[in-house]
């Protein structure tokens, strides 16, 4: 892919390009510059790879990523049981979770059964200013209370590729790039971190984030190892990356910024995969517009506000009756988050 750019770059007659690359696609970019270092010019990554963790890494890093999104969550929760009676700490909102798992996995709940549970927890706890529609969802279907049934089914749509209308598969592109990586050949090392991630990260995609990948037991090998990724020959950049990005985690991006040496753009307290011009921020609309079209670089690295969390007051009571998830909300906001990326 880098070679194919570079041909693109001679035919359109460039001394020089710029490269603006969102999530996987920041690794191809980032081996262009090793390769043709001397023929960019200025370079954002958002929501960068994993520098060191291509490709196995990658993925369990997104099962840890989960994870703490769904702790801050019953973090925050915790602080209001005032308001959703969850719990009055994270450890209680988490215990309170597992419990609802454990009922729904013995007698589920209108075809609801823990394994969508964990992942609507998982899911929703990207989404931080849908926190407090997470927590009536759970409390909804901790009561096996009907109302809640909607909302779960919208927070648990998954947002990987999906089949076009009336077609039965997807593009193999993911697996395709995947291969080009050594992956683990004994069973047993597949079993052990996914026995580790049944206990430590049970939300969202999980244990499937450990499991064999389709290129594991492959008889052919890569034509040629993957490219150690370096920045010799062309100037710093910009990284920008949210805190609680679960698709890519921000620990691969602070990677990616200190093995280039780019500034790092951290989105604070935010989920989303993808920022530049998708998620409505303006600061770091501003910083990268800046730097693309001025050369404007920060002095150093920078962090930003993300999102808000619903602006719920801990000590406001819940009053009468039982809270029940906005399922106009919820999907409104969800058919527009998933929908920014393809206007990109």
């Amino acid at each position: 892919m880098a070679r194919d750019l570079d041909r693109i770059r001679v035919a359109l007659g460039e001394d020089r390009i710029s490269l603006l690359a969102y999530a996987d696609a920041t690794y191809p970019a980032s081996v262009y510059g090793t390769l043709f270092g001397e023929h960019v010019d200025r370079h954002v990554f958002d929501s960068s790879v994993d520098p060191g963790g291509l490709w196995r890494g990658q993925y369990m890093a997104q099962a840890e990523a989960i994870r703490a999104n769904v702790d801050a969550w019953a973090a925050w929760a915790g602080e209001r049981d005032g308001v959703f009676g969850l719990g009055g700490d994270g450890d209680a909102v988490i215990a309170g979770v597992e419990e609802t798992a454990a009922a729904l996995h013995a007698e589920p709940f209108c075809g609801l059964d823990r394994t969508f549970f964990d992942g609507i927890v998982g899911n929703g706890a990207q989404h931080r200013p849908l926190w407090d529609q997470l927590a009536d969802t759970v409390r909804g279907l901790r009561d096996r209370n009907h109302a809640a049934v909607e909302a779960a089914w919208l927070f648990a749509a998954s947002e990987w590729e999906q089949p076009a209308p009336g077609q039965t598969h997807t593009s193999g592109l993911v697996e395709a790039i995947t291969a080009e990586a050594e992956w683990p050949t004994d069973l047993e090392t597949y079993f052990a971190d996914m026995r580790l991630f049944r206990e430590r990260y049970p939300y969202g995609n999980g244990v499937m984030r450990a499991l064999p990948w389709v290129v594991a037991f492959r008889e052919d090998k890569p034509r040629e190892p993957m490219t150690r990724v370096t920045r010799e020959r062309y100037g710093p950049g910009l990284v920008v990356h949210a805190a609680g990005n679960p698709m890519l985690s921000h620990a691969g991006g602070a990677a990616m910024a200190a093995l280039v040496d780019d500034r790092l753009v951290t989105v604070e307290d935010d989920g989303s995969n993808e920022m530049f011009a998708v998620r409505g921020n303006a600061a770091v609309d501003a910083l990268v517009t800046g730097y693309l079209v001025d050369g404007r670089l920060p002095e150093t690295d920078v962090t930003v506000p993300g999102t808000p969390r619903p602006a719920v007051d801990p000590a406001r009571a819940a009053g009468f009756g039982p809270r029940l998830p906005d399922t106009e909300h919820v999907k409104h906001y969800l058919t527009e988050y998933r929908a920014a990326a393809k206007r990109r």
